[in-house]
Protein backbone atom coordinates (compact mmCIF):
# COMPACT_ATOMS: atom_id res chain seq x y z
CA UNK A 1 0.00 0.00 0.00
CA UNK A 2 1.24 3.37 -0.88
CA UNK A 3 0.96 6.10 1.65
CA UNK A 4 0.01 9.64 0.70
CA UNK A 5 2.33 12.15 2.14
CA UNK A 6 0.62 14.66 4.43
CA UNK A 7 -0.18 18.07 3.03
CA UNK A 8 1.82 20.96 4.33
CA UNK A 9 -0.08 22.93 6.95
CA UNK A 10 -1.96 25.94 5.57
CA UNK A 11 -1.03 29.28 6.93
CA UNK A 12 -3.55 30.80 9.31
CA UNK A 13 -5.51 33.78 8.10
CA UNK A 14 -3.15 36.64 7.70
CA UNK A 15 -3.13 39.90 9.67
CA UNK A 16 -4.49 41.79 6.68
CA UNK A 17 -7.89 40.13 6.96
CA UNK A 18 -8.09 40.98 10.70
CA UNK A 19 -7.15 44.61 10.16
CA UNK A 20 -9.73 44.98 7.39
CA UNK A 21 -12.41 43.52 9.61
CA UNK A 22 -11.53 45.87 12.42
CA UNK A 23 -11.50 48.78 10.00
CA UNK A 24 -14.91 47.81 8.70
CA UNK A 25 -16.31 47.51 12.18
CA UNK A 26 -14.90 50.92 13.10
CA UNK A 27 -16.36 52.52 9.98
CA UNK A 28 -19.76 50.95 10.61
CA UNK A 29 -19.62 52.15 14.20
CA UNK A 30 -18.82 55.68 13.06
CA UNK A 31 -21.66 55.60 10.56
CA UNK A 32 -24.10 54.42 13.23
CA UNK A 33 -22.78 57.02 15.71
CA UNK A 34 -23.15 59.91 13.28
CA UNK A 35 -26.55 58.61 12.23
CA UNK A 36 -27.64 58.65 15.87
CA UNK A 37 -26.19 62.14 16.29
CA UNK A 38 -28.13 63.29 13.24
CA UNK A 39 -31.36 61.79 14.52
CA UNK A 40 -30.87 63.34 17.96
CA UNK A 41 -30.01 66.70 16.39
CA UNK A 42 -33.17 66.65 14.31
CA UNK A 43 -35.26 65.57 17.29
CA UNK A 44 -33.82 68.23 19.56
CA UNK A 45 -34.09 70.91 16.88
CA UNK A 46 -37.73 70.03 16.36
CA UNK A 47 -38.34 70.09 20.12
CA UNK A 48 -36.59 73.46 20.45
CA UNK A 49 -38.68 74.89 17.60
CA UNK A 50 -41.85 73.59 19.22
CA UNK A 51 -40.89 75.10 22.58
CA UNK A 52 -40.05 78.43 20.93
CA UNK A 53 -43.45 78.51 19.23
CA UNK A 54 -45.11 77.64 22.52
CA UNK A 55 -43.12 80.40 24.22
CA UNK A 56 -44.31 82.93 21.67
CA UNK A 57 -47.90 81.83 22.25
CA UNK A 58 -47.45 82.15 26.01
CA UNK A 59 -46.02 85.64 25.55
CA UNK A 60 -49.06 86.56 23.49
CA UNK A 61 -51.34 85.20 26.20
CA UNK A 62 -49.40 87.09 28.84
CA UNK A 63 -49.87 90.33 26.91
CA UNK A 64 -53.60 89.62 26.61
CA UNK A 65 -53.86 88.84 30.32
CA UNK A 66 -51.96 92.04 31.15
CA UNK A 67 -54.44 94.05 29.07
CA UNK A 68 -57.36 92.30 30.76
CA UNK A 69 -55.81 92.93 34.20
CA UNK A 70 -55.35 96.63 33.40
CA UNK A 71 -58.95 96.86 32.21
CA UNK A 72 -60.14 95.05 35.31
CA UNK A 73 -58.18 97.44 37.54
CA UNK A 74 -59.82 100.36 35.75
CA UNK A 75 -63.25 98.81 36.27
CA UNK A 76 -62.47 98.25 39.95
CA UNK A 77 -61.44 101.89 40.32
CA UNK A 78 -64.65 103.10 38.67
CA UNK A 79 -66.65 100.70 40.86
CA UNK A 80 -65.05 102.07 44.02
CA UNK A 81 -65.80 105.63 42.92
CA UNK A 82 -69.42 104.72 42.27
CA UNK A 83 -69.66 102.97 45.64
CA UNK A 84 -68.28 106.06 47.37
CA UNK A 85 -70.82 108.26 45.63
CA UNK A 86 -73.65 105.88 46.48
CA UNK A 87 -72.50 105.77 50.11
CA UNK A 88 -72.45 109.56 50.28
CA UNK A 89 -75.94 109.80 48.79
CA UNK A 90 -77.29 107.12 51.14
CA UNK A 91 -75.68 108.77 54.14
CA UNK A 92 -77.11 112.10 53.16
CA UNK A 93 -80.56 110.56 52.72
CA UNK A 94 -80.31 108.59 55.97
CA UNK A 95 -79.26 111.64 57.90
CA UNK A 96 -81.82 113.86 56.15
CA UNK A 97 -78.97 116.00 54.85
CA UNK A 98 -79.36 117.46 51.39
CA UNK A 99 -76.33 117.82 49.12
CA UNK A 100 -77.07 121.53 48.84
CA UNK A 101 -76.90 121.86 52.61
CA UNK A 102 -73.59 120.02 52.75
CA UNK A 103 -72.07 122.09 49.94
CA UNK A 104 -73.28 125.26 51.64
CA UNK A 105 -71.50 124.19 54.83
CA UNK A 106 -68.30 123.44 52.91
CA UNK A 107 -68.44 126.83 51.17
CA UNK A 108 -68.87 128.53 54.57
CA UNK A 109 -65.82 126.69 55.85
CA UNK A 110 -63.79 127.77 52.82
CA UNK A 111 -64.90 131.39 53.20
CA UNK A 112 -64.12 131.52 56.92
CA UNK A 113 -60.65 129.98 56.50
CA UNK A 114 -59.28 131.41 53.23
CA UNK A 115 -55.73 130.34 54.12
CA UNK A 116 -56.78 126.72 53.50
CA UNK A 117 -58.03 125.46 50.14
CA UNK A 118 -60.42 122.51 50.12
CA UNK A 119 -59.63 120.37 47.08
CA UNK A 120 -62.09 117.48 47.39
CA UNK A 121 -64.91 116.21 49.61
CA UNK A 122 -66.01 112.55 49.68
CA UNK A 123 -67.82 110.20 52.04
CA UNK A 124 -66.54 107.03 53.63
CA UNK A 125 -68.16 104.91 56.31
CA UNK A 126 -70.54 107.60 57.51
CA UNK A 127 -67.76 110.20 57.72
CA UNK A 128 -66.77 113.09 55.50
CA UNK A 129 -63.29 112.99 54.00
CA UNK A 130 -61.75 116.38 53.16
CA UNK A 131 -58.61 116.88 51.10
CA UNK A 132 -57.15 120.31 51.69
CA UNK A 133 -54.05 122.40 51.02
CA UNK A 134 -52.36 125.20 52.95
CA UNK A 135 -49.28 127.39 52.64
CA UNK A 136 -47.92 126.65 56.11
CA UNK A 137 -48.03 124.08 58.87
CA UNK A 138 -49.55 126.55 61.29
CA UNK A 139 -52.50 127.37 59.05
CA UNK A 140 -53.25 123.66 58.65
CA UNK A 141 -53.12 123.11 62.43
CA UNK A 142 -55.33 126.16 63.05
CA UNK A 143 -57.80 124.86 60.50
CA UNK A 144 -58.07 121.50 62.27
CA UNK A 145 -58.55 123.16 65.63
CA UNK A 146 -61.14 125.57 64.27
CA UNK A 147 -63.05 122.79 62.50
CA UNK A 148 -63.16 120.81 65.73
CA UNK A 149 -64.58 123.82 67.58
CA UNK A 150 -67.55 124.20 65.24
CA UNK A 151 -70.92 122.64 65.98
CA UNK A 152 -71.44 121.14 62.52
CA UNK A 153 -68.14 119.23 62.27
CA UNK A 154 -66.93 116.98 65.06
CA UNK A 155 -64.48 114.11 65.72
CA UNK A 156 -61.92 115.59 63.33
CA UNK A 157 -59.10 113.14 62.56
CA UNK A 158 -56.00 113.87 60.52
CA UNK A 159 -55.23 111.08 58.06
CA UNK A 160 -52.06 112.26 56.38
CA UNK A 161 -49.97 115.39 56.06
CA UNK A 162 -47.17 115.93 53.57
CA UNK A 163 -45.23 118.69 51.85
CA UNK A 164 -45.70 119.35 48.16
CA UNK A 165 -43.20 121.44 46.21
CA UNK A 166 -44.84 121.13 42.83
CA UNK A 167 -45.05 124.04 40.35
CA UNK A 168 -42.20 125.86 42.15
CA UNK A 169 -44.47 126.53 45.09
CA UNK A 170 -44.11 125.15 48.59
CA UNK A 171 -47.39 123.97 50.04
CA UNK A 172 -48.72 121.42 52.49
CA UNK A 173 -51.45 118.95 51.66
CA UNK A 174 -53.43 116.98 54.20
CA UNK A 175 -56.42 114.65 54.38
CA UNK A 176 -58.85 114.51 57.28
CA UNK A 177 -62.15 112.91 58.09
CA UNK A 178 -64.88 114.09 60.42
CA UNK A 179 -68.55 113.74 61.30
CA UNK A 180 -70.94 116.25 59.83
CA UNK A 181 -73.91 117.02 62.07
CA UNK A 182 -75.92 119.97 60.82
CA UNK A 183 -77.49 122.18 63.41
CA UNK A 184 -81.18 121.45 63.90
CA UNK A 185 -83.42 124.43 63.20
CA UNK A 186 -84.90 125.99 66.30
CA UNK A 187 -88.57 125.31 66.92
CA UNK A 188 -90.93 128.17 66.52
CA UNK A 189 -93.10 129.40 69.34
CA UNK A 190 -96.20 127.84 67.77
CA UNK A 191 -94.50 124.44 67.65
CA UNK A 192 -93.20 124.79 71.21
CA UNK A 193 -96.67 125.50 72.59
CA UNK A 194 -99.35 123.12 73.74
CA UNK A 195 -99.52 119.69 72.10
CA UNK A 196 -101.79 119.23 69.13
CA UNK A 197 -105.30 117.99 69.76
CA UNK A 198 -105.72 119.92 73.04
CA UNK A 199 -107.37 123.25 72.61
CA UNK A 200 -106.94 125.99 75.14
CA UNK A 201 -110.21 126.39 77.02
CA UNK A 202 -111.86 129.74 76.42
CA UNK A 203 -113.01 131.82 79.32
CA UNK A 204 -116.66 132.27 79.52
CA UNK A 205 -118.29 135.68 79.70
CA UNK A 206 -119.38 136.87 83.02
CA UNK A 207 -123.02 137.54 83.26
Amino acid sequence: MTTVPPLPPTAPPGGKVTRAFRTGVFVVTLVIFFACIGILHRTWSSEVSRLERQLEKEKGREAELAAVAAQNANYQRLLRELEVRIDVIQELRGGIISPEELMTAIVKVANRRPEVSICAVTGEGGRLVLRAQSDSVGSAANFLAWLESTHEFSDVRLRQFYQDNGANRQSYKFDLDCVYSPAQPAKSNSQAGAPAGKATPARGRSK
